[in-house]
């Protein structure tokens, strides 16, 4: 663990464990990617900046000392990640304000059983992902009454380094229909789905580790963070997630 006083960022000294094959950056359509071994931060072992090294998007920051994750070298797999309390930790970054279809995709660990939020948008018309919801069940929304839960998996909870990927193809009502999660190699069946409403809204910030208005955060560790400004094919999604997984 790297103590400072001063912010101190972490960079291309810890790139050597990475193998030189698949980079999210390859794929089109890179908007976010936050990587926890390096471009990273610290201010007293906690992170106060997490560089984006996509295309469009922010750094992901958090001033408030109280409410910076926690850096770790080896918390994930035995490599670098940012974790999360559960209760105050969150950063923010700016996402363009075009971006409407996304694919989302990150490395994590959680042992948290119930209502564990990894992300969300600063409105809620834009997806959040929830954890362990309903019923141990994972969440998408889209909207403030456009829900889709999808079949409970152990993975969510059982402490393990597992890979997310999130498609969400718009912010049309039928959208959150087709919207789809997968687990590592798993593709999770959809279970019930609400469509109550319409979003109409502009898309707010990309908030990880929960909400920057408080209510339910993320327990947890993140590893890397990429978000895509367009839906991946299944073959890009099964890249994604063997690098996620291998990182």
């Amino acid at each position: 663990m790297i103590r400072s006083s001063v912010a101190q960022p972490i960079g291309d000294p810890l790139e050597g464990y990475r193998s030189q094959g698949f980079s999210p950056a390859g794929l089109p359509g890179l908007v976010h990617w936050l990587r926890a071994d390096r471009g990273v931060t610290l201010s007293e072992g906690k992170v106060a900046l997490w560089r984006n090294f996509g295309v469009g998007g922010g750094d992901a920051v958090q001033a408030s000392g109280s409410a910076q994750p926690t850096w770790t070298a080896t918390g994930l797999g035995g490599k670098p990640s940012l974790l999360f309390d559960g209760s105050l930790t969150f950063m923010t970054a700016p996402s363009p304000s075009s971006l409407v279809t996304r694919t989302y995709g990150f490395a994590y660990s959680a042992t948290k059983t119930t209502q564990n939020r990894v992300f969300d948008t600063a409105t809620t018309t834009y997806p959040l992902l929830g954890l362990c919801f309903d019923g141990s069940r994972p969440l998408i929304m889209s909207g403030s009454g456009n829900y889709r839960y999808f079949s409970a998996t152990a993975k969510q909870s059982d402490g393990a380094l597992h890979a997310f990927v999130i498609c969400v193809p718009g912010l049309l009502q039928n959208d959150i229909t087709t919207a789809t999660m997968e687990v590592d190699t798993e593709v999770l069946a959809p279970a019930t789905t609400i469509t109550s409403s319409v979003p109409g809204q502009t898309p707010g910030a990309l908030i990880l580790g929960g909400t920057g208005g408080g209510g339910i955060r993320f327990s947890g560790h993140l590893g890397e963070f990429v978000v895509y400004n367009r839906v991946l094919s299944p073959a890009e999604r099964s890249q994604l997630v063997s690098y996620l997984v291998a990182r």
